[in-house]
């Protein structure tokens, strides 16, 4: 199947509403061959009928990688009674990964949903919830953000946004039997209002100030990768790919591989 490739030697820009699309038995290769490093997943939205917890318990189950990042907003919210049976057993299967002998590193980092509740997430958890992560790997300086902060609606006006919010709750759980057309109807408002783009370009200043060659966000659940060739005083290229959202009919993460380079996988 098709599949979008950011060779740290290229810059190169893919067009978003193209998204790499991998399918398991890709993922499933690069991970038997020890080539997966990294595995970064955002916007779980746990407690919400449209999460896909048993898809992600499955895969998890399935692969072998060093690190798991929980890229923010891993729950909807702080009512745990809306956590499903499911949500619960993925919720064990990521601390006893935790535990495990010679297991991959997990760790999560806060979204604007879970922010409020981050010591309850952590709790869950059982490690400490952080703002971000880097790490350098192959050569390269990584950095992982849910991205809410380069979202100015957000920020300028949390009020509104948390009652945006609580109405996209309301109606994925009351209104949409499978919780789809609110999903349907949130990734048409992100390309209506242009907030991918508008992110990519305010992350990607971001990890030039941060001396990162590539940042990975979450938060407007829509896959998208983009690259800045470099310039000024700065050459080195620098990557920006949103990990989209383990949610609703098309699931999405990212992957880095043992050579650096990071693959951005939609799943149908």
């Amino acid at each position: 199947m098709p599949t979008t490739i950011l060779d740290p030697q290229l810059s190169c820009t893919a067009a978003p509403d193209a998204p790499a699309t991998w399918g398991r038995d890709a993922l499933m290769a690069l991970s038997a061959s020890g080539r997966l490093d990294s595995l970064i997943v955002s916007d779980l939205h746990l407690g919400l009928r449209g999460s896909r917890s048993t898809d992600l318990l499955k895969l998890l189950q399935s692969l072998r990688f060093d690190r798991l990042i929980l890229l923010g907003d891993i729950l909807h919210d702080s009512r745990l009674r809306r956590l499903s049976g499911d949500d619960w057993a993925l919720i064990a299967a990521l601390r006893a990964l935790r535990h495990r002998p010679g297991g991959p590193e997990v760790l999560p980092v806060s979204g604007n949903h879970d922010r409020p509740c981050g010591d309850l997430l952590g709790r869950l958890l059982d490690r400490p919830v952080a703002e971000s992560v880097s790490w350098n790997h192959a050569g390269r300086r990584f950095l992982a953000v849910h991205g809410d902060l380069f979202d100015r609606f957000v920020t300028r006006h949390r009020r509104t946004a948390s009652a945006v919010s609580a109405a996209f709750s309301f109606c994925q759980r009351r209104m949409s039997r499978h919780g789809r057309w609110p999903h349907v109807a949130d990734q048409f408002h992100v390309r209506m209002t242009g907030l991918g783009r508008r992110m990519a370009e305010a992350a990607l200043a971001h990890a030039r100030l941060n001396d990162a060659d590539v940042i990975f966000c979450g938060h407007t659940h829509q896959p998208y990768a983009r690259s800045h060739a470099g310039g000024g005083p700065s050459t080195r290229p620098l990557t920006y790919l949103n990990t989209g959202a383990w949610l609703g009919v098309r699931p999405s993460l990212v992957t880095v591989a043992r050579d650096g380079s990071a693959r951005l996988h939609q799943f149908a």
